[in-house]
């Protein structure tokens, strides 16, 4: 990471060049995960990484605790469940995978909140070719 905080690059959502912002988001198991936020957009993972998530062992390796804390912040869906098994620690599922639909026409259909490993076993059931399920 050349500066702490934010990094440029080409984001592959708006297709801009663009200054990438590092984010941490936070699950409602208290779980933090970091990644590139882009800032024209807010398209997570602009660059199309395969891991969609910066592991917390390389973020704390260049920046400090303060640091970290002062990133912006993703915050959990506190009150949804899993629309399967009711669990409360959810990520948001599109219907109509990101990857194969594209960020904005994903969001023109219907989506749910499911837990991790429900959401998991369906991308492996109905996705397998997806990077983990996600994009």
């Amino acid at each position: 990471m050349s500066e702490p905080f934010s990094k440029s690059g080409l984001c592959s959502q708006c297709k801009a060049k663009t200054v990438f912002i590092l984010h941490r988001q936070i699950f409602t198991n208290g779980s933090n995960n970091f990644l590139w936020v882009c800032s024209r957009c807010n398209f997570r993972n602009p660059e199309k990484s395969k891991q969609f998530y910066i592991p917390s062992e390389t973020v704390q390796k260049h920046l400090k605790p303060e640091q970290i804390d002062a990133l912006p912040m993703i915050l959990p869906k506190l009150y949804n469940r899993c629309a399967r098994c009711g669990a409360r620690d959810v990520e948001l599922h599109h219907w109509a995978p990101v990857a194969k639909f594209g960020q904005d026409e994903a969001e023109q259909w219907p989506m749910d909140y499911l837990c991790k490993d429900c959401h998991d076993q369906r991308h492996r059931t109905v996705t397998p070719e997806l990077v983990n399920g996600h994009v």
